[in-house]
């Protein structure tokens, strides 16, 4: 008997292992861009307002990181994206304004070592699932969105 406990609970301590570790691999979806970062933001610029999208604003991480002086930094931006229908559905519900610590939705242009541009972003499909209710439910249709948003650039 001892060694069915002994060997259920080294199971389950290894399977929830290796669900974190997938998790947190699915959690972030990264993708090589066709386009240099800066066309690549101008893109999604041009994009957005196309599905109701507005860009509330471009972090320019490098930049703002040499000003206090780590410099050296290759070229990293954060596009903030805010759709005020969407926002409204999640935030105008008590239950779900936790939410906003997400929100405006984020997408990361960053260029690598070698000059290769880069799109990252959260996988807003599958945190709209673990979610469920409205939330899943506009998480599912933001992700539709910001697919075809990012479509041109990818």
């Amino acid at each position: 008997m001892v060694p069915f406990i002994v060997g259920f609970w080294v199971g389950l301590i290894v399977m929830v292992f290796i669900v974190w570790q997938v998790m947190l691999r699915m959690m972030i979806v990264t993708v090589k861009s066709k386009l240099p970062v800066e066309d690549a933001i101008r893109r999604i610029e041009e994009e957005a307002p196309r599905y109701g999208w507005g860009v509330a604003h471009i972090y320019d991480m490098d930049e703002t990181l040499a000003e206090k002086g780590y410099k050296g930094l290759k070229r990293v931006r954060i596009v903030s994206l805010c759709k005020p229908e969407y926002a409204y559905r999640i935030l105008s519900r008590q239950e779900d304004r936790k939410i906003a610590a997400a929100m405006p939705c984020r997408i990361a242009i960053y260029e690598d070592d070698n000059g290769e541009s880069y799109i990252s972003k959260f996988n807003i499909k599958l945190m709209g699932r673990m979610f469920g209710g409205i939330v899943g439910d506009v998480m599912g249709e933001v992700a539709k969105e910001e697919e075809a948003i990012l479509r041109k650039v990818l």
